[in-house]
């Protein structure tokens, strides 16, 4: 399976601009003979949106997305962005296949502390999802929702096969000196290595009102081993072969699902 992240630099705000860009990307996704392409969280918008949440938002039921959905029809996609509905405002990620919507996910995780308002301008998603594809059952998590051990026991109890996080994670270092690029790394390794999942992580690069975002995309196999690492700050299409025998082979090794006990602990 030859999978593209997009690891994209949006721009804040400008809907018809970005979408014309996600469409250049797929183009060239399928040119090289893609299965898969990944966007980013909040791809067709811009991250701080603030006040523009309402302009930049797009419901679901539209023709704004038509393009991109029609495009499904010949390699799937998953593709962060601003979404409205019956009047309020999400982070959601959708899944594309066939030329229809498999999963509409909505945020349930919304960041609140520090240079984070999503809470403030954004309503919470209520469901985690894992979506049966052609490629198996993957899990599409948004950004802060991969930091929760109850995310990592539903994708374990699951038994899935592909885990995609999307996100638009800036980048900082702790007084430590551990930076957000070992952070993502950790928690990649966790999911890959204690679910027998690949991993693949898609972040945004580009800069809003002083911070940036760092790109540092990735994909584990599902031994936990890091098989890809992309540039740091660098917007551009990534290819990457997955060999998607290796799922079955690594929960054989380490059979870690039989085991039943967890949920009486």
């Amino acid at each position: 399976m030859k999978i593209a992240i997009a690891q994209f630099k949006p721009k804040l705000g400008k809907i018809k601009d970005n979408i014309k860009r996600i469409l250049d990307f797929i183009d060239s996704a399928l040119s090289k003979q893609c299965g898969l392409i990944v966007f980013p969280e909040l791809s067709t918008s811009g991250y701080a949106l603030r006040d523009l949440v309402s302009y930049s938002s797009i419901d679901l039921k539209s023709k704004i997305l038509s393009d991109v959905i029609q495009k499904s029809n010949f390699i799937d996609i998953v593709l962060g962005y601003a979404q409205k509905e019956e009047g309020f405002y999400y982070n959601s990620a959708v899944y594309l296949s066939n030329g229809i919507v498999a999963t509409n996910r909505k945020k349930i995780y919304l960041p609140d502390y520090g240079m984070f308002e999503e809470a403030r301008y954004f309503a919470r998603g209520g469901l985690l999802e894992t979506t049966q594809t052609k490629f198996g059952k993957i899990n599409v998590l948004i950004c802060e929702e991969a930091f929760h051990l109850s995310v990592h026991h539903f994708i374990e109890q699951n038994k899935t096969d592909i885990t995609i996080i999307i996100s638009a994670s800036p980048f900082w270092i702790y007084e430590n000196g551990l930076d957000k690029r070992k952070i993502w790394d950790n928690i990649c390794n966790n999911i890959s290595s204690l679910t027998g999942n690949f991993v693949i992580y898609a972040n945004r690069v580009g800069f809003e009102d002083g911070v940036g975002f760092f790109g540092g995309s990735l994909v584990y196999n599902p031994y936990g081993e890091c098989i890809f690492k992309s540039d740091f700050l660098k917007e551009k299409l990534y290819i990457v072969d997955l060999n998607l025998n290796e799922i079955s082979h690594a929960k054989e090794f380490m059979p870690l699902s039989k085991d039943k006990s967890y949920g009486s602990i």
